[in-house]
């Protein structure tokens, strides 16, 4: 009995420390390592989903096609992003579909990939379909138009396994902030999301103030910001994001506009 009580005591503990955090479970988006085997999935959900490698991230295989894609569902706890499309409560399901995998490199249709929503019932069959018809599903592969990512290592999960990954996250902050003045209270946070293998390196940008330690969520706002290291100066371009629930929509023109993979 009193190994149970020790368990559970520690167990509160534990809720209290990340509620102290977050103001409510999962909420604040705590970067944490993926507890899961799906290695593959997740490392294609990493560097798709905006703040997707949260604490409480999980990940469910529902189907697959007659060519071996893949699609399923990411539980994610919630982030600030998100706020003002979906509210603080946790967690999020995000649906996606992956091309193909095997032991070494994972491959799917890059920002065409995913949708999020809420709650886990609102990704409705015609939802499904969308997604499915947007990746090609039960069609021939197409490898022209896939990107190709090698698979994050298990004990590297929770980061994308870039060695200066906290170090480019700052320097996005340091751009940010040349570019945009935050009020008093407020806080800048920049999120690595991906790089273009041409220079180019993508981030999410989030503001934010607290009251009392709990993020005040009619403060929050987003953004996107694009740096491309091989231009004079490390040239940056940074865009608000307008809709957060459909923020792949937006990421796929914002990369279009700014030469995303463009080798010139």
């Amino acid at each position: 009995m009193r190994t149970v009580k020790t368990f559970m005591a520690a167990v509160l503990i534990i809720l209290t420390v990340t509620s102290s955090f977050s103001g409510c479970y999962f909420c604040m988006g705590t970067p944490g390592p993926y507890q899961g085997n799906e290695t593959a999935l997740f490392t294609m959900a990493t560097f798709s989903i905006p703040e997707c490698d949260q604490i409480g991230t999980w990940i469910y295989r529902i189907e697959t096609d007659a060519q071996g894609r893949t699609l399923f569902k990411i539980r994610m706890g919630n982030s600030p992003m998100y706020f003002c499309s979906f509210g603080e409560k946790s967690p999020l399901y995000a649906f996606a579909i992956c091309q193909y995998f095997d032991d070494e490199k994972v491959y799917y249709y890059e920002d065409d990939c995913w949708v999020i929503f809420a709650k886990e019932e609102d990704f409705t069959e015609a939802e499904k379909e969308l997604l499915k018809e947007r990746n090609d599903w039960n069609q021939t592969l197409n490898y022209d138009k896939m990107t190709e990512k090698s698979i994050i290592p298990k004990e590297s999960q929770g980061r994308k396994n870039y060695p200066n990954e906290w170090k480019l996250e700052q320097d996005a902050k340091e751009t940010f902030l040349k570019n945009f003045s935050l009020e008093e209270g407020e806080y800048a946070y920049a999120f690595f999301l991906d790089d273009d293998g041409e220079g180019r390196l993508f981030f999410t940008v989030v503001v934010e103030r607290f009251n009392d330690d709990v993020v005040d969520a009619s403060s929050v706002r987003s953004y996107l910001e694009m740096i491309d290291t091989k231009k004079r100066g490390e040239r940056a371009v940074i865009e608000q994001i307008q809709d957060p629930a459909h923020i792949w929509e937006q990421i796929k023109a914002f990369k279009a506009q700014n030469n995303w993979h463009d080798r010139g």
